[in-house]
């Protein structure tokens, strides 16, 4: 901004060059607008690139006072999953459990590991948007 003004007033100053200290002006102003569009459209990027690439992976742990999926305690870190997030359901605690996200959640992966017990997942339905697996680990 400062380069803009003194430039201005330069224009004036200087007599007979106040159309070509005009056109450096607009041109400098179109730089700064095209750097700052620019400048925008890759925070957006970043922005959104960095959410998606947010998701983790939400390990059942079933020590919750209930079976319900919201309940924080039934999750490693007692961390509630969050849509997108990858679910993995080991070991052998809270085996019969509740979906009671809003049907139609999205979650990433859905994985079974070892050791595991015979997990029956009833309640609302998932999106799922990854895989779905069961594993040794």
């Amino acid at each position: 901004m400062n380069v803009i003004v003194r430039t201005w007033a330069a224009a004036f100053t200087a007599g007979g060059q106040s159309q070509h200290t005009m056109k450096s002006m607009k041109n400098t102003l179109q730089q700064f607008k095209t750097r700052a569009a620019t400048a925008a459209s890759i925070t957006t990027f970043l922005a959104l690139g960095l959410s998606s690439g947010l998701a983790a992976e939400d390990v059942w742990t079933g020590l919750g006072q209930d079976a319900y999926w919201t309940t924080p305690a039934n999750w490693r870190g007692s961390l509630t999953p969050s849509p997108g997030d990858s679910l993995v359901f080991t070991n052998v605690i809270g085996l019969l459990n509740t979906n009671n996200f809003t049907a139609a959640t999205a979650f990433g992966n859905l994985t079974f590991a070892t050791p595991s017990g015979a997990f029956a997942l009833s309640g609302n339905s998932i999106t799922l948007n990854g895989n779905l697996t069961d594993i040794n680990r």
